[in-house]
């Protein structure tokens, strides 16, 4: 069983069916004539609501069923696989690595180039400062031009 699963949702979910089904299943005694013919089309809506409640419930208790089921076999195939990697010798594995035929000793095409600098980290705070510095020194600019 897979941990933090519970059967209790599960549970909870039959015995509501259950009590659905009983408090819909039930007959339904009669007296007079026209409270017969009301009672007796009530009686059928009543057990057509019962057998789709029912059909329902008796589904999702089979899913419920297969969903569980499911969940099992899938945690014992990993868990054989597990144990099967764990008890199998370990294979060496095969490496294949490709060095060029002939090794350039002097790497003359480097020479002129400089060496690469790693790049500086700018935090968040010192961009938004060097922003508003620029957009400072752009305004002061346009103002000097406007100004001449």
């Amino acid at each position: 069983m897979r941990q933090g699963s519970s059967w209790l949702p599960g549970a909870i979910g039959a015995l509501i069916g259950v009590a659905v089904i009983a408090a819909f299943g039930g007959g339904v005694p009669v007296d007079g004539e026209a409270a017969e013919q009301f009672l007796l089309g009530a009686a059928t809506l009543g057990r057509a609501v019962t057998e789709f409640v029912a059909v329902g419930f008796g589904l999702g208790l089979v899913m419920f069923g297969a969903v569980r089921l499911a969940g099992h076999r899938r945690e014992r195939r990993a868990a054989a696989a597990h144990d099967a990697a764990r008890l199998a010798p370990s294979a060496a594995t095969e490496v294949v690595v490709s060095f060029p035929r002939l090794a350039d000793a002097t790497a003359s095409e480097f020479d002129d180039v400089p060496p690469r600098v790693p790049a500086s980290i700018t935090s968040l705070t010192e961009a938004q400062v060097e922003r508003q510095r620029a957009e400072r020194k752009r305004a002061e600019h346009h103002a000097g031009l406007k100004g001449a």
